[in-house]
């Protein structure tokens, strides 16, 4: 048997909401125990998409360097061309989260140089750099149960 982080974390959960909460007689500790399950709950669903939501949202963030690095000129192409070409080689979620913080810092600084910029192709890069983000907020997007 191969216990599964989220597995743990998400009976761990229904443990603490469900038993331990109820059973606790300080309004305080009720809602703490319901605070760390729900916190459980989340480390879960973030163990088992982590990666899968960082290399998705990484590669986006390429994909549009790659496609506006030929419209752009200078240091501004240089940094934003060589940005479209990494990959990501290790993939433990610290890893992951440099890289993307990198990215999303270089996509920021593209989308302000592309709002200044009036030609076609600066906006059809906007439109792409606010539907990345958009995608990348929903694919991190958590549902709570139903209680």
């Amino acid at each position: 048997m191969r216990p599964e982080a989220n597995d743990l974390l998400n009976g761990g959960f229904g443990t603490m909401l469900m038993e331990i909460a109820p059973n606790l007689n300080a309004t305080y500790s009720t809602g703490s125990a319901s605070v760390v399950g729900l916190l459980m709950y989340c480390a879960g669903i973030e163990y088992e998409r982590g990666a899968d939501v960082r290399v998705k949202e990484n590669e986006a963030f390429r994909a549009i360097f790659r496609d506006a690095t030929p419209n752009l000129t200078g240091d501004l192409q240089n940094r934003i061309g060589s940005a479209g070409h990494g990959t990501d080689d290790v993939l433990t979620i610290s890893a992951l989260n440099v890289t993307n913080d990198g990215l999303r810092e270089l996509l920021i600084e593209l989308h302000a140089h592309v709002e200044e910029v009036e030609d076609s192709w600066a906006r059809d890069t906007e439109h792409a750099i606010l539907k990345a983000l958009n995608d990348s907020g929903q694919m991190r997007k958590i549902e709570l149960p139903a209680l």
